[in-house]
């Protein structure tokens, strides 16, 4: 009796230690889009907003343009001023004008203007959350995250 009680605490021990504890995942209040694959969806936007976030010696910029039938106007491209950012500890872009810049497209072309945000590689993904968290605030929800591909 005494061996058997022995094996099932070794039993015990041993699946104790090799299991795996699921932690809790933060949430991320926004809408993200969904995987579109290969498949090309004709859109009725008359323009999209490109939102590019750059990276270069711990300084982030920003940049945003808008895409299509009005793509060379004057407030076609705007640079966002940066601001040094105490939470983060580092040179981030004013969000208050990319807020400004976003709510000024959604008047102008209305809640369905596509969103695209770009990223350097080594940004930081605050930034990124950022951008979509103003994006949601503005009422614009068709956001897509792209950054360039990276070499294995």
């Amino acid at each position: 009796m005494t061996s058997l009680i022995d094996v099932v605490f070794l039993l015990l021990v041993f699946f104790l230690f090799t299991s795996r504890f699921i932690g809790v995942e933060e949430f991320l209040p926004s809408r993200l889009p969904r995987n579109r694959g290969l498949e090309t969806f004709p859109r009725t936007v008359k323009a999209e907003v490109v939102v590019d976030l750059g990276w270069k010696d711990g300084r982030a910029g920003a940049t945003a343009f808008t895409t299509g039938p009005f793509a060379g106007t004057d407030d076609s491209f705007f640079a966002f001023g940066q601001v040094d950012d105490p939470r983060v500890g580092y040179i981030a872009p004013r969000f208050d004008e990319v807020e400004g810049y976003l709510a000024q497209r959604w008047r102008r072309y209305g809640p369905q203007t596509p969103v695209t945000v770009r990223f350097d590689d080594g940004l930081p993904w605050q930034m990124v959350v950022d951008v979509i968290d103003v994006c949601e605030r503005v009422g614009l929800h068709d956001v897509t995250v792209g950054a360039e591909e990276i070499d294995p």
